[in-house]
């Protein structure tokens, strides 16, 4: 594991592991998944990529991408992040403690897109513990904790 992955395995294990699913769906055509623990601000997760799952239950060609991760994310919501983890390629996993697991590739659904997901919480206006980690096209990260630098 490089050490630009190493940091946001470390960030997003720090900030999310115990946190639960809070709500689900669509905003602005992406996916999202908000996530919330004792702290104020909520944490979200943005997507623009293939979505993978260790037991996907429904095999049915007439639903659209879109409406196979809503379904998908009915199974985790309010469920609890028992582990996390990001690759060198930009692949998130997360597990929750139902059993399930849900992976976010780290190359965009959308080829005009560099950014298959991204993931934060809070503003630096407004929350000394905000940060913001953006997977990149092909791997790597860019991670925003709580200074304004980006690594």
């Amino acid at each position: 594991m490089n050490s630009n992955t190493k940091a946001a395995d470390a960030l997003l294990k720090r900030k999310l592991l115990g946190a639960s699913v809070e709500s689900f769906g669509l905003f602005h055509q992406f996916l999202c998944i908000v996530f919330r623990d004792d702290t104020p601000e909520d944490h979200t997760l943005s997507i623009d990529t293939e979505i993978f799952s260790n037991n996907l239950d429904f095999n049915s060609s007439n639903l659209s991408n879109n409406e196979q991760a809503l379904i998908l994310f009915s199974r985790i919501n309010l469920r609890k992040i028992i582990g996390i983890q990001c690759s060198d390629t930009g692949t998130l996993t997360i597990n929750f403690d139902n059993g399930r697991n849900l992976a976010f590739r780290g190359q965009p659904a959308d080829k005009t897109c560099t950014e298959p997901w991204q993931i934060g919480k809070g503003s630096p206006e407004e929350d000394p513990h905000h940060y913001l980690i953006i997977a990149n096209h092909g791997g790597g990260y860019t991670i925003w904790d709580g200074n304004n630098s980006a690594t």
